[in-house]
């Protein structure tokens, strides 16, 4: 199976407009979080590599440079099966591996279990 690494993290800039949209004002005691559901997938910012450790490199780099919402960020990894199963949408990818990333690099890994009820034809 071949797959591609898609990487992504919640943007602090796009969180933080939202809030301001929204009525945050920045008064003690105040959080974007507030008005936000941060770890909703709008927020976030993601691109796709045909590599692990550039993933991992990218997703460094944003947290070392601010823009993070939460000091780190996630790396998908989706395999293409030969075909789509009989029984979902899986359109013939399967995510199988999660990592969680921060500035130091992976920080946790997880298999994914085939999100499909049956094997691919």
């Amino acid at each position: 199976m071949s797959g591609v690494y898609r990487a992504y993290y919640t943007d602090a800039a796009k969180v933080e407009r939202m809030a301001i949209e929204r009525g945050y004002s920045g008064q003690e005691g105040e959080s974007w979080f507030d008005y936000v559901e941060a770890d909703h997938s709008r927020y976030w910012t993601s691109q796709t590599f045909g590599d692990l450790e550039k993933a991992v490199k990218w997703i460094g780099s944003a947290v070392i440079e601010g823009k993070t919402c939460f000091s780190g960020g996630t790396i998908l990894l989706e395999e293409k099966t030969h075909s789509r199963c009989k029984s979902c949408a899986c359109e013939g990818k399967w995510t199988t591996h999660e990592y969680s990333v921060d500035e130091t690099g992976i920080v946790d890994e997880m298999e994914l279990s085939p999100p499909c009820q049956e094997e691919v034809e």
